[in-house]
């Protein structure tokens, strides 16, 4: 049996029959008690395939895979990996054909994509994969300092004429803010990165489950590739540029000359989670383009070809439209 995101359930390809996933939420845990749970610099696991007892070798990160001799997918078992294990799994809910149109879609989207790479778009192998990824929670309390400007014009003489000039009226800035962050993402996978998460970024890892072997049966699966402690320092760049915009935010400044600030982490609870992506790719003269596909939300990212002709005519647009605002103005001084 396979998980089908249709049914969202095991399914039976060959009897049609359906076996329900028991829902379970899981809990977050303190960052700080797990923080020294390392690395998996590899693998050097290795397990009997259920189906025909080979021995089979685990490369890389993976953590489900087909079984070299009989085909039979299998998931190892928490057990047998090292380090942390999955607290989370967030289901497909897209399947291979809606992936596949999800991925047509963004490629139509890309306006300087050739027309015919559109129409002769035919992805190879779609594979799913659950990437892995820490999701973390945290209390933040800072204080800061900072000196902002605000900007106000005066009118002076200058020899016969008047003209406007604008200057700065700087401020001193400091106080504390409070704030608390829920289900920051950082990826730890080897096949993504954190810009591309960013860019598919719709994860509703509100509905993370617990989690269950059943749910990566038919699927890829991988291992973190980075430390939970280098996960979090990531997390932490996100929550404190998102602290710094806060308070600008409560001043709206027109200048910043400086602003320092120091944030104290009260608490920090991470899931070490699996997230649902369909990667593929395809070609258009001889080159290979890849992309990823959202598993939940169908959010598309990747590299697409680039047509010369139509960079070309948007440049030449872009320079029209330019013309047509600056040469009135150049005629009326010209003519003044």
């Amino acid at each position: 049996m396979i998980y089908s995101p249709k049914h969202r359930a095991l399914f039976c390809p060959y009897c049609d029959s359906v076996k329900e996933i028991k829902l379970e939420r899981p809990k977050f845990k303190d960052y700080f008690a797990y923080a020294k749970d390392g690395f998996v610099a590899g693998s050097d696991v290795k397990y009997h395939c259920p189906n025909c007892d080979g021995l089979v070798g685990l490369t890389g990160f993976t953590t489900s895979l087909k079984c070299p001799f009989c085909g039979a997918t299998n998931v190892i078992k928490l057990e047998e990996l090292k380090g942390l294990k999955p607290d989370s799994v967030l289901p497909f809910l897209i399947a291979k054909e809606e992936a596949v149109e999800c991925g047509r879609r963004w490629l139509k989207k890309k306006i300087f994509a050739p027309r015919k790479a559109k129409k002769m778009f035919d992805p190879k192998e779609m594979k799913g994969i659950y990437i892995p990824s820490f999701i973390f929670n945290a209390d933040t309390f800072s204080k800061y300092d900072g000196r902002f400007g605000e900007e106000y014009q005066v009118q002076v003489k200058r020899g016969d004429q008047i003209v406007t000039e604008t200057r700065v009226r700087w401020y001193n800035v400091s106080g504390t803010i409070s704030k608390d962050f829920a289900h920051i993402i950082v990826e730890a996978s080897s096949q993504t990165t954190q810009k591309q998460i960013n860019k598919i970024n719709s994860f509703d890892v509100e509905n993370l489950d617990q989690y269950n072997k059943a749910y990566l049966a038919g699927y890829e699966a991988e291992r973190y590739s980075q430390t939970l402690t280098d996960s979090c320092n990531v997390a932490k760049d996100i929550i404190e540029d998102k602290i710094r915009k806060a308070i600008i935010a409560q001043y709206n400044p027109d200048r910043i000359d400086y602003l320092n600030v120091h944030t104290t982490y009260n608490s920090i609870t991470y899931q070490y989670a699996l997230l649902p992506i369909w990667q593929s790719e395809f070609s258009y003269k001889q080159k290979i383009y890849n992309f990823i596909v959202n598993g939940r939300s169908g959010a598309s990212t990747g590299k697409a070809p680039v047509s010369p002709l139509r960079v070309l005519i948007a440049v030449f647009l872009g320079l029209c439209a330019i013309a047509a605002v600056l040469v009135p103005i150049i005629y009326y001084m010209l003519t003044d």
